[in-house]
């Protein structure tokens, strides 16, 4: 999810070394060698990820110009994510001595004469030892010269030409290929509302016969159903057979675009009346982790949707230091603290509305579309992405965090429910004693739509019919009452519909869905 905490280069000579992130440099992180002191930072300058002496100094080996990378991308025969392995040391070599003599007048290696007794014998005359051991050799040279013998010539033999009695006649035919060469890629596309990923291997044009750009949405089918979709990018290691039909073109995703597209929803089909499914309670707990007492502490926890493990530092929410936040998780796990210690406090399931706050969310990086991750009202885990310059606020459970630390997060405590006032309704009572009931009125929109994304972008002020709920903010389990029949709303099973406050409409807009008995089984904080 986020850049590896050391990466090796090899192969490059002095700058082989094992760098590890130090801190922030213009939004992003930067690496320090851990014996050569070299450093790797994205410059500014360049528009590139840069080695150089000093943070800033012209680049010595650097990557791609221009980059989208949040990470460093150096040509990857030269980088690897890790620790550098250890370089093994050289073989110790083989001293072998060689002793040859090639020589016969060797001087032989006297024998020692055993003492004899004072017995007078007779001088014994020494023979000499050949030390060849009775091997000669005689060598006669002799020189010669040779003489060349010639080697004879061949005289050509003239020849007349053969004839050959074939005639060919006919036209040559050259196929031409006429269409596309479709390679064994796939295009990879994402549903703008479900977060559901496509794969298709067809040829594929925008409405006008333009290629398709990255990142932009597009409006059409998908295996026969409208739907609105990104796409993300091509892949080569998946073979994609979903149907993909493009009918229109509504810009890049980072511009929002798409909420500019409404899928066509289709008739429904009248059916016998269904069981209300059961809505998925949430599975995860909520934690506050506070008091750290190194401030640069490692929180290990398991994300919700995915179920993978993430790492967060400071430094995920641009910050320097965790210093005195309180940083909210949602987690399948209890978060573990590594590098220090912090009071990790479970405050109930993650999927408490109270627990909501808004967030402002700015990219000071000069990379555009920077991904950061947050916690919807569902407990659902979302990715968005943030241009350069640009600022968001956001409703989450969770403290957002950006993958590469190019996105600065600020907590604005402000709660994502702000309780509009009450609408006293008086009820007529027989007995002298005053009741009052407290009820809340909302205005909303005629039309009921299939998701909350579409009754969030629907939603219409000051509707000739108006709901009420007996708490200030919608609450799964709550009758949504329709003011004009005085009862719950029915004829809307598993359908949205979008609602404000009477007192503040579009103020603050919310998409609830109720069952078949008018009961809330869904709230959406529109954003």
């Amino acid at each position: 999810m986020s850049c590896s905490t050391n990466i090796c280069l090899s192969g490059t000579g002095v700058y082989d070394d094992t760098y590890t992130i130090d801190g922030l440099y213009f939004g992003l992180d930067y690496y320090t060698g851990s014996t050569n002191g070299y450093y790797i930072f994205y410059s500014t300058t360049e528009n590139r990820w840069c080695l150089a002496a000093n943070l800033g100094d012209p680049c010595i080996l650097f990557g791609p110009n221009p980059t989208s990378s949040s990470c460093p991308d150096f040509y990857p025969s030269i980088l690897s994510d890790g620790v550098c392995p250890p370089t093994p040391p050289p073989p110790v070599p083989c001293d072998i001595d060689f002793n040859a003599e090639f020589d016969c007048d060797v001087p032989p290696t006297p024998t020692p004469t055993p003492t004899s007794t004072i017995t007078p014998t007779p001088t014994l005359t020494p023979t000499p030892t050949n030390v060849c051991g009775g091997v000669s050799l005689d060598v006669t040279a002799n020189t010669y010269s040779p003489t060349p013998t010639p080697t004879p010539t061949n005289t050509p033999t003239p020849s007349s030409p053969i004839v050959r009695p074939c005639n060919y006649d006919g036209v040559a035919k050259f196929n031409n290929v006429d269409g596309f060469i479709v390679c064994a890629t796939s295009k990879k596309f994402e549903d703008c509302f479900t977060g559901i990923e496509y794969y298709t291997t067809q040829t594929l044009f925008d409405s006008v016969g333009n290629l398709l750009v990255v990142g932009d949405v597009y409006g059409g089918t998908i295996n026969g159903k409208s739907s609105c979709f990104i796409f993300q990018t091509i892949v080569d290691n998946i073979s994609g057979g979903d149907k993909i039909v493009i009918t229109t073109e509504y810009g890049p995703s980072s511009d929002g675009s798409c909420l500019d597209c409404i899928p066509i929803t289709s008739t429904p089909t009248m059916t016998p009346t269904m069981t209300p499914t059961p809505t998925k309670p949430c599975s995860c707990n909520a934690y506050d982790i506070s008091n750290f007492t190194v401030t640069t502490e490692v929180i290990t926890f398991t994300d919700c949707s995915s179920n993978e493990e993430i790492d967060l530092r400071p430094g995920s929410m641009g910050w320097l230091t965790w210093a005195d936040n309180v940083i909210h998780i949602c987690s399948s796990t209890v978060p573990v603290i590594s590098q220090g210690t912090a009071i990790v406090t479970n405050v109930g399931v993650c999927c408490n509305s109270t627990l909501c706050l808004q967030y402002e969310l700015t990219n000071n990086s000069p990379l555009a579309s920077q991904p950061f991750i947050y916690t919807n009202l569902l407990g659902l885990t979302i990715t968005q992405t943030l241009n350069a310059g640009q600022s968001v606020i956001i409703n989450s459970l969770s403290t957002p965090y950006s993958l590469y630390g190019g996105i600065y997060v600020s907590t604005t405590g402000v709660s994502c429910f702000p309780s509009p006032s009450p609408t006293p309704t008086q009820t007529p009572t027989p007995s002298s004693t005053n009741t009052t009931i407290l009820t809340y009125d909302w205005t909303s929109g005629s039309s009921w739509w299939p998701t909350d994304t579409l009754a969030c972008n629907n939603y219409v002020s000051f509707a000739s019919n108006g709901w009420t709920t007996s708490t200030s903010s919608p609450s799964i389990g709550d009758s949504l009452i329709d003011n004009g029949t005085n009862l719950p709303v029915t004829g809307h099973n598993n359908q949205w519909i979008g609602i404000s406050s009477t007192s503040a409409p579009g103020v603050v807009v919310y998409a609830v869905a109720v069952n078949s008995n008018g009961t809330i089984i869904g709230v959406t904080l529109c954003p």
